[in-house]
């Protein structure tokens, strides 16, 4: 049987590129192909580390009214953000890359993204998995997440036999697709969606990747940072948020213009106005990785951060 390893990535600056190539050389302990599956086009140096590399040049955002939504409370205002939703590009990563496999003729394959390490102990410990799938007659192997709240199946690994996968996932190709399905829009909500009913061909790890693979560096991007332009909701006026996740477990830091503007703890925000005709740079170093964003404000892109979210001053 024709195993493989499939590599999802979107590289947006050197760090995660450096990234890129690591996880690359150490799924190759495998002894699989490797088949590498971007919306971005990745340099011939990368290119040439794999065995096939897919390339979907039409990287279109989700409905920003169905991406999800970070809330923050407090004494003096509330903020809401919507996401910047990467649903349908991913997910179309998936079914050109599983679709591919599939027409070779593949058996199997561990689907993962780009900023996961992994160990030699757990790269046996997968190929292990992979047998325990087999000899158990599975189709596919989900990693669940159980909280208190609700129960999902995790994106950021999985595996099993491409042609299941395919024909039982519900994934969106284009943007309209997530409303015509009616799924909540989060990944691991829609492949729990997909396969909740089908456990019985799943072979389940109750618990996380990170969890099952306690050697390896998993999920080593996990963007806990905020920072975008929002509308005062009651006049017109515009802010610049930068805030940190509860969730994460250090501070971030950022710059704005090149001056530094300190740290920021988990939970922990920053904020202040912004007028027409301002134009900053923000940069924010969330543990290896230093995000860059590009700020320009005038009153024909107004419009556009209103959509974006809002912060409401309580009276």
């Amino acid at each position: 049987m024709k195993k493989a390893i499939i590599i999802g990535t979107f590289p947006t600056d050197k760090t995660t590129e450096e990234m890129l190539v690591s996880c690359i050389k150490s799924v190759k302990r495998f002894g699989w192909d490797i088949f590498l599956t971007s919306h971005k086009a990745l340099p011939q140096h990368i290119v040439e580390l794999v065995d096939y590399y897919i390339y979907d040049g039409e990287n279109v955002l989700d409905p920003i009214d169905l991406t999800p939504v970070y809330w923050y409370h407090s004494d003096v205002f509330s903020v809401q953000i919507n996401g910047r939703g990467h649903i349908v590009p991913i997910t179309r990563n998936m079914k050109n890359s599983i679709g591919l496999l599939d027409v070779l003729g593949y058996g199997f394959f561990y689907y993962m993204e780009s900023d996961n390490i992994i160990s030699l102990e757990d790269v046996n410990k997968l190929t292990s998995l992979a047998s325990q799938m087999s000899c158990e007659e599975k189709e596919i192997i989900l990693f669940k997440i159980n909280e208190e709240t609700n129960a999902r199946y995790e994106s950021l690994m999985f595996g099993g036999n491409p042609h299941f996968f395919l024909n039982n996932a519900q994934l969106p190709s284009k943007a309209d697709d997530i409303r015509k399905y009616n799924v909540h829009p989060t990944l691991e909500d829609i492949f729990y969606t997909s396969f909740r009913y089908k456990e019985d061909q799943c072979l389940i790890i109750n618990q996380s990747s990170e969890e099952f693979l306690q050697t390896s560096e998993i999920n080593i991007i996990a963007n806990h940072r905020k920072a975008e332009v929002i509308k005062d909701i009651d006049e017109d006026r515009y802010f610049l948020w930068i805030s940190n996740s509860p969730d994460n477990p250090m501070d971030i830091s950022f710059k704005i213009n090149g001056n530094d503007g300190g740290n920021i703890p988990p939970n922990g925000y920053y904020y202040q106005q912004v007028n027409v005709g301002d134009s900053f740079h923000v940069e924010i170093v969330e543990g290896v990785q230093t995000i860059f964003k590009l700020f320009s404000i005038n009153e024909l892109n107004f419009p556009k951060f209103a959509e974006i979210g809002y912060i409401n001053f309580k009276k």
